[in-house]
């Protein structure tokens, strides 16, 4: 014991100190300033403004003049218009599906009947098509995939053509694109319920939506076959191929429902189906199976070498894809295959039906056909599978780009190349194509500067067109190059000739118009000193 004094103290307290137990230090985790899906969100926004700005720029004026084809989608939008009476099939001009000149009406009841207004359908469709490509390929590729396919859609010159083009071809890219997506996404998340009826009904929407487009979509029920095969396979392994069925159902019902008011006019209409496939298909030549073969080797071609020779559908002669996208496209080709040949699980069989599928079932009637190949035109379905394919040769040359190279040469050089690329389909459209005047003599720029001098006459100045030449496809005994005029003015129908005092003439009608062809005088100059009082135009 401790003694203090006489009393008895007690024992100081022992302060021990408290062990520091060795922890790690904890540091908090660096947030990127920006997540990567406001990056992957950021730059698909850019890329659809980029798509967008280039297909309705200067949309009105640009390319100039209308070309007959175009002008007679108008004039059935107008027609419509008049009568309320919206055809699936307009018989006009060879016979079209109705889908484009019915949504021209739309626009032409918004804007007038003007270039702008029968264009901007198919500028629409074009930026759309952009949309739902990068949706597609981001449901089966990694995303960089799908920012660069839809990227290189958006800057190509051959999908930048056809969308600023009044025309019904740009349409079945879009819905093709679109009906796969929701296919794919509805199957592959089949197990929530309705939210999957939902996106599949939309994808059949979508489907029945393509066959009023343009005759080659008629090829595409064997991509879909070929996804609903892999789709069955897959559903069947995992125990839940009732739910497939009931969406295959939902599908394709709601496909057959849209499409069935075509199928109707068709089966009252038989030789409507094929009158134009049957003009321009191979089966006419002396030896079928060799212009097959040509005819493969040549669009083949197109995308290397050289393209389409038609100036209202391409630079004439010019390769279909700028270099480097050909080279993207020939690399991505190659991995696809490559891919198909190592096996996978069914997402590989999606991506080689999505992607070399798709692209060879739209060849077939390409191949098919034997007018005026290689055609940009006819050739559009294939299109969204081409950029889909480079988008693949262009993720695969960075990955190893990435893996051989420092980090700055990928920071300097990718950003450069996407930026050449970018600027190339501008400049090549705006600055060069465009003021061509074989471009202006393809669009028939001649026609519209007549319908603009007729427009700015007042209504109770008589007005005749005479038209020398029946070397066109006439519709309704009027030759087809009048079509640009008659849309402009909005003289298609009978009211509208009467309402603008607009007198179309030609040889075969000049007497039904009580003009009197004047002996050792052209009928232009019959017409002009039989009626001093009105406006002549001769074409």
């Amino acid at each position: 014991m401790f003694i203090k004094g006489d009393t008895l103290a007690r024992p100081a307290p022992i302060r021990r100190k408290k062990r520091q137990e060795s922890r790690p230090e904890v540091v908090p985790e660096a947030k990127p300033a920006i997540s990567a899906s406001a990056w992957r969100y950021g730059w698909l926004a850019a890329i659809l403004l980029f798509a967008a700005f280039l297909r309705f720029y200067e949309l009105g004026t640009v390319p100039p003049g209308i070309a007959p084809d175009e002008g007679m989608e108008g004039s059935n939008a107008l027609e419509a218009l008049e009568t309320h009476h919206f055809q699936v099939f307009y018989p006009e001009n060879n016979g079209r599906e109705g889908l484009y000149a019915n949504a021209v009406a739309a626009s032409v009841a918004l804007f007038g009947n003007t270039k702008f207004a029968l264009r901007l359908p198919a500028a629409v469709a074009g930026t759309l098509t952009v949309a739902g490509l990068y949706c597609l390929a981001a449901e089966l590729f990694p995303v960089e995939v799908a920012l660069a396919a839809s990227f290189l859609l958006a800057a190509s010159f051959w999908h930048l053509v056809a969308s600023r083009m009044a025309g019904h071809a740009i349409l079945a890219p879009l819905f093709l694109t679109w009906t796969l997506f929701f296919l794919v996404r509805g199957l592959r998340h089949g197990a929530q319920g309705w939210w999957a009826a939902a996106t599949v009904l939309a994808g059949g929407i979508c489907f029945g939506l393509g066959f009023h487009t343009y005759a080659p979509f008629r090829i595409t029920p064997l991509v879909i076959g070929l996804v609903l095969a892999v789709e069955g396979w897959r559903a069947r392994a995992a125990g839940r191929l009732r739910p497939f069925a009931w969406l295959a159902a939902v599908y394709l019902g709601s496909a057959a429902l849209v499409a069935l008011p075509l199928a109707w006019y068709f089966v009252e209409h038989p030789a409507a189906m094929w009158q134009r496939a049957s003009q321009v298909s191979v089966w006419n030549a002396s030896n079928p199976a060799v212009r097959v073969l040509a005819n493969a080797w040549t669009t083949a071609q197109m995308f290397f070498y050289e393209g389409d020779r038609n100036w209202r559908h391409n630079f004439a002669g010019e390769r279909e894809l700028f270099w480097p996208v050909a080279l993207l496209f020939a690399l991505g080709c190659w991995m696809a295959v490559r891919e198909l040949r190592a096996g996978g699980d069914y997402k590989v069989w999606l991506r080689a039906i999505v992607g070399p599928g798709w692209l060879a079932a739209a060849a077939i009637p390409v191949v098919l056909s034997d007018e005026g190949l290689p055609h940009a035109l006819r050739s559009l379905l294939m299109a969204p599978a081409v950029f889909l394919l480079a988008g693949v040769g262009a993720v695969g040359i960075y990955d190893w780009a990435k893996a051989k190279e420092p980090g700055y040469v990928l920071r300097l050089a990718f950003p450069l190349l996407a930026i050449g690329l970018a600027i190339q389909p501008y400049y090549l459209y705006f600055e060069s194509w465009a003021k061509r005047p074989e471009v202006a003599s393809a669009y028939y720029a001649v026609p519209e500067d007549v319908a603009d001098e007729i427009n700015r006459l007042p209504d109770q100045t008589p007005k005749y067109v005479v038209l020398l030449s029946q070397a066109n496809l006439p519709v309704r005994g009027i030759p087809l190059m009048a079509q640009p005029i008659e849309y402009l003015t909005g003289s298609f129908t009978a009211t509208g000739r009467a309402r603008r005092q607009i007198y179309y003439v030609t040889e075969e009608n000049a007497a039904s118009l009580g003009i009197a062809q004047a002996q050792g005088k052209s009928l232009c100059q019959s017409v002009s000193e039989g009626h001093p009082e009105a406006r002549t135009f001769c074409l």
